[in-house]
């Protein structure tokens, strides 16, 4: 989902029976049971108006924020004055949003209970080689990008070389949809998009969920206790760059070989740094406490080209 912030709501309605959406353009709704708010009186899209007075309140939690942000390690390189080269020499928080977006907590409960069968779902149409190629045949056609992709599932289908064993790592991304001609006003969960192989976001994804809760933490200061509007909303642990990197350290110990090198491959950009938050640093964390010693090698796309014509330049010359 791309938003951390979550609001309780059930069947439509939050938990003071108030009716959750009533007209899309004038935004979701939250009653409250302790004021007893009336219809229309809270907003979900203008809570921070609410619990921000003013400018300079506003400005005190940016620096707040940014200043939380570098102590969690939640920044990205950027590129060095003096040449234009991204460098990790020069660091500072990515674009982020100051406080978390509401959303449904019933359709947060909903993508994460499904998550572990449409991962399946996904994993079985992946390894089923005979569909797959019905499925892509008339994409081909207009699609050289994808027409590649057909030729080399191809090309390492006629191999015939087996691999025991597989991981699959995939980003799935949900919004909630709002029906104008329902007049319950009920919302329901679409999955919008499915993302393999090059993921972004699980590195920060848990560091911002923290740098969320964090300012929600200062709010409830600020105001000495939690804001009304935010008496029955939370913000969700996300927990996704130690998630990962688990799946990716258990698939290294069920490989069998102690030796084996973690390859991690990419392009040195920021997406490529962000992985490295979670595929580097907690995988050799995690092999630690298990007493391995995991060897993670990163290398961009154009090392990993050089060091492998020179591999293959060796072995020519060793025959």
């Amino acid at each position: 989902m791309e938003c951390d912030g979550v609001v309780q709501a059930k069947n439509g309605n939050d938990q003071s029976g108030t009716k959750f959406a009533d007209r899309l353009e004038h935004s979701l709704e939250i009653g409250t049971k302790k004021s007893g708010a009336n219809r229309g009186e809270h907003h979900c899209n203008k809570y921070v108006q609410e619990v921000i007075s003013d400018n300079d309140q506003l400005r005190m939690m940016e620096q707040y924020a940014i200043d939380y942000a570098h102590s969690i390690g939640l920044v990205t390189p950027i590129s060095d004055p003096s040449d234009g080269k991204l460098t990790n020499i020069y660091a500072v928080p990515p674009p982020i949003a100051l406080f978390p977006s509401p959303f449904p907590r019933e359709l947060y409960d909903h993508a994460v209970n499904v998550q572990q069968a449409m991962n399946e779902l996904y994993f079985r149409v992946a390894s089923d080689h005979d569909f797959l190629m019905d499925a892509f045949k008339d994409v081909v056609k207009g699609d050289p990008f994808m027409a590649r992709f057909v030729q080399i599932a191809k090309m390492v289908h006629d191999e015939g070389i087996h691999q025991p064993l597989a991981v699959q790592l995939q980003r799935a991304d949900y919004m909630a949809h709002w029906d104008p001609s329902d007049g319950d006003g009920t919302m329901t969960l679409k999955q919008v998009e499915v993302n393999i192989g090059g993921i972004g976001g699980p590195g920060f994804g848990s560091a911002i969920s923290k740098l969320h809760q964090k300012v929600l933490e200062k709010l409830a200061i600020e105001h000495g206790g939690q804001p009304a509007i935010l008496a029955n909303s939370e913000a969700p642990v996300n927990r996704s760059r130690q998630n990962i990197a688990y799946a990716l350290y258990q698939a290294w110990k069920l490989f069998g070989d102690p030796k084996a090198v973690f390859l991690c491959l990419g392009t040195l950009d920021i997406t490529y740094f962000e992985q490295l938050q979670f595929i580097q640093f907690e995988v050799e964390k995690l092999g630690k406490q298990q007493g391995d010693l995991v060897n993670v090698l990163v290398l961009s796309l154009t090392d990993a080209s050089k060091r492998s014509k020179t591999i293959f330049n060796y072995i020519l010359h060793q025959q």
